[in-house]
């Protein structure tokens, strides 16, 4: 499902195109009036094929977009920002094929014309694998193409993609379920986009209350050996946690379980640091899952996120929070600064109590439970970062809120 919500003051239009894996296309308008929602289904669009892929123009901006998807059999659900640009390369760093009762596949979705050409290299357990077929894949113009790594790298507990787009423009996204049938447990859904920008300061939000912490994944495409730190940001500034220290040798990546190290234990609300020592080259993502069961002797039920790291903050962000007394989401704000303090103001046009502003200092994260659909502005004088989580019976979602055009900075030593 495609979520799109019209941010402006004022109606608003736009043209949507839909292609799928099967080489069909077809267009549509719409038109949203101030504060509209519009949801459409792909599966009412494209009904024969299994992947869609969607491009939504507006020519006067405004417009928020997101999409939804869910697995047929209750293997869980994610929610997720539609990406606004191409890059000549990207990074899957996580992704498993653990047997039985995974999958993951990667998806190209080239939304012009003009074919497109890109290689990818995997990383499974063992070894790199530039397989003859995953060179030089062709991706034709408006259409879809999915990369199953089931059978590529079976029966890995994680694997890693890289893409380097030879010729055209491309969208990459990595598609992970699990049924919760393997050994590990696992159950869910995740829908990542591959992360745009190698840099060597990454961030990413710590653990919501009452939340386990997650595993971070560090991958380094580049050509170099690179050392780097996981560091662990706490609100108390007296509080400090021995940062994670990761050696990655070129094509390599790590995985770090900062919920099996004690050092995490009652140190209160954190952000999460990924500093490059060496070469700015580094791609991580933040996977949670769900790791107990509320009976002992049930299912664990789905509960699988995954959340690409980021180099930029921004001060003006917005955020489509669809919460309720049930399923309540929450919004994560946290400040990536090295110096800089924050004032932090929140706005909504709706009927909904919202706190006063308040100040972030380098590092520092607050969560903010929003039991009501709303849409909220944050506006910040310094740069921040923003996510919104809601944990249900039907599964996890992680995504990104939505940034302002102009308001985004790297944030660098």
């Amino acid at each position: 499902t495609i979520i799109i919500t019209n941010l402006t003051n004022q109606p608003n239009e736009g043209l949507v195109t839909v292609v799928d894996n099967l080489g069909m296309w077809s267009e549509r308008s719409i038109q949203l009036e101030t504060g509209d929602r519009l949801e459409l289904r792909t599966d009412q669009l494209v009904a024969e094929a299994q992947y869609a892929g969607i491009t939504i123009e507006a020519p006067h901006g405004g417009l928020l977009v997101e999409q939804q998807i869910a697995a047929s059999n209750t293997a869980g659900q994610d929610r997720q920002l539609c990406t606004t640009a191409t890059v000549p390369t990207g990074q899957i760093p996580w992704g498993t094929t653990e047997r039985p009762g995974t999958r993951q596949v990667i998806l190209f979705h080239n939304p012009f014309q003009a074919v497109a050409v890109v290689d990818l290299t995997l990383l499974g357990d063992l070894d790199t694998r530039q397989t003859l077929d995953a060179q030089g894949l062709v991706i034709p113009g408006r259409s879809v193409v999915a990369y199953e790594l089931t059978e590529k790298l079976p029966d890995s507990l994680i694997v890693s993609a890289s893409a380097t787009v030879r010729t055209g423009q491309l969208v990459m996204t990595g598609l992970q379920i699990a049924d919760g049938t393997t050994p590990s447990g696992l159950q869910g859904l995740a829908l990542a986009a591959s992360s745009l920008t190698l840099s060597g300061d990454l961030f990413l939000p710590g653990a919501a209350e009452g939340q386990n912490h997650p595993t971070v994944v560090v991958q380094n495409p580049g050509d170099t050996t690179v050392e780097l730190e996981i560091v662990i940001r706490t609100n108390d500034q007296e509080n400090t946690v021995e940062p994670f220290g990761v050696m990655l040798r070129p094509g390599q990546r790590q995985d770090v379980d900062l919920h099996a190290d004690g050092r995490l234990a009652e140190i209160g609300a954190y952000s999460i640091y990924v500093r490059s020592l060496d070469a700015p080259t580094l791609a991580a993502v933040a996977v949670n899952r769900q790791r107990g069961a509320v009976d002992e002797g049930e299912p664990f039920g789905p509960g699988l996120t995954g959340l690409p790291a980021i180099n930029y903050g921004a001060t003006q962000w917005w955020v489509d929070v669809i919460g309720s007394t049930v399923t309540p989401a929450t919004v994560v704000i946290f400040n990536p600064g090295l110096d800089s303090i924050a004032t932090v103001t929140l706005t909504t046009a709706a009927d909904y109590l919202l706190p006063e502003a308040f100040e972030l200092d380098p590092g520092d994260q607050v969560e903010l439970t929003v039991d009501a659909d709303v849409i909220i502005g944050i506006g910040s004088t310094a740069p921040i970062i923003v996510t919104r989580q809601q944990h249900s019976p039907l599964g996890w979602t992680t995504s990104y809120a939505t940034t302002l055009e102009n308001t985004t900075t790297a944030i660098t030593r």
